[in-house]
């Protein structure tokens, strides 16, 4: 086959060269022993290598670790802490050569699947598993349900060693016969656009970060049939500004690190992250009133896995998020829910993003700026649209807020912004 399988800055390859590459490092691994559980481990810093590495682990059944290509030393030593591994993987010209590790027992060591490290987003970040034949399973659902045809182009600014990334899009795509194409890093509005005039794009899927800078951008060549985000709740001012611009909306899809893809929704509904996968069953546990209940999700016949996040399922099923249950704080002994204040203070004109926290008994709000505020101005603001003990007491402005690789408020990071403030202002 001649057409293009996965496509990056400097390369491209073919689906006959792909297989080629895949049979080629799945015997050599079974000549070294690492297959039937043998521990991987692949730095994840081109598309080709993540494809082959992926595809050849699948079919000896190998655990493999895709790690950040631009994790320092010492991040990389903390998670060999965490994870024995077997085996290194290393970029060999075409191909990924093998370098065993000293006492490495080899097969055997544990079930063969995808091992990815979470976000890190609420705490120090740990190793997520999950089985090839599950990881299989869902990107081929994922690819059903956005239609994926080998004429397709997917497009893809997560970095490689993200969920997002491979369970989302690199793997859809190429089980779809369709070509998944990786614009450079950082994926800026211009570089996203030089690929997709190189490559194609008719599916990209990005972050809610990238995707308020690639609204205002107005890129030409940004305009896919399917303009998909996740990794955290896409703000409605974010959705708004796409469709100004845009004839198809932006839509939400929603998985985690620890199950994969669980939902997709072609048709951007705004508010919802639509409908679950074939072979998911969602849940919504402890819903009341106007309490959202707890997401709680299920692969075919296996235990339910509680996801962190909380929501609701409307009439026709579709799934709506509304935060995370870490992000409902006590303050002054009633329950708020961070998110809300954190939309309501990212609507006024001044702020480009917010991150509440309560890193001792007051509420504060963490602020990146696009203009000066006025304290008391910007707070009488707030009071016309939340209660007033939703306001925050404490205002700090900050140059960036601490963030995951993926485009998510590091939250845990925040405690020490806190400890290292002079507030901006105090109720």
């Amino acid at each position: 086959m001649t057409r293009v399988a996965v496509r990056e800055e400097g390369r491209a390859v073919s689906f006959g060269d792909l297989d080629g590459l895949v049979a080629q490092h799945a015997r050599d691994l079974s000549r070294q022993g690492l297959s039937d559980g043998a521990v991987l481990c692949l730095v994840a810093d081109r598309a080709v290598d993540v494809a082959v590495a992926v595809l050849a682990a699948a079919e000896v059944d190998a655990a493999l670790l895709l790690l950040d290509g631009s994790a320092p030393e010492g991040e990389r030593a903390r998670v060999r802490r965490q994870q024995r591994i077997d085996a290194m993987l290393a970029a060999d010209g075409d191909g990924l050569e093998i370098h065993r590790l000293a006492g490495a027992p080899g097969n055997g060591a544990m079930p063969g699947g995808l091992l990815l490290r979470t976000s890190g987003a609420t705490g120090e970040p740990q190793i997520a598993a999950r089985s090839w034949p599950a990881v299989m399973r869902s990107a081929s659902a994922v690819g059903t349900a956005l239609a994926l045809e080998p004429d397709d182009v997917v497009v893809s600014t997560s970095p490689l060693h993200h969920s997002y990334a491979v369970n989302a899009a690199l793997l859809p795509a190429l089980l779809a016969g369709a070509t998944f194409n990786r614009p450079p890093v950082p994926a800026t509005p211009e570089r996203v656009a030089s690929a997709i005039e190189a490559g194609g794009g008719s599916v990209v899927m990005s972050v809610p970060a990238l995707w308020r800078w690639y609204a205002s951008a107005d890129v030409a060549q940004l305009r896919p049939r399917l303009a998909i985000s996740a990794g955290e709740s896409l703000p409605r001012d974010v959705y708004e500004a796409w469709l100004r611009s845009h004839e198809h909306p932006l839509c939400e899809n929603y998985g985690t690190t620890e199950t994969g893809p669980l939902t997709v929704d072609p048709e951007g509904v705004p508010g919802s992250v639509g409908h679950a996968l074939p072979g998911i069953a969602i849940e919504v546990a402890g819903a009341d009133g106007d309490q959202p209940g707890r997401v709680l999700v299920r692969e075919l016949d296996g235990d339910p896995y509680d996801t962190g996040d909380l929501g609701r399922l409307a009439r026709d099923g579709r799934l709506c998020l509304e935060g995370r249950a870490s992000e409902r704080v006590k303050v002054g002994g009633t329950t708020i829910a961070l998110r809300e204040i954190e939309t309501v203070i990212e609507e006024q004109p001044e702020v480009r993003a917010c991150a509440c926290a309560v890193p001792d008994a007051r509420l504060w709000a963490f602020l990146e700026l696009e203009a000066p505020v006025d304290q008391v101005a910007f707070r009488r603001r707030l009071l016309q649209e939340l209660a007033p003990h939703k306001v925050p007491s404490v205002l700090r402005p900050v140059d960036g807020l601490p963030r995951t690789s993926s485009g998510k408020i590091a939250r845990g990071a925040l405690a020490q912004l806190a400890s290292a403030a002079t507030p901006a202002g105090t109720a």
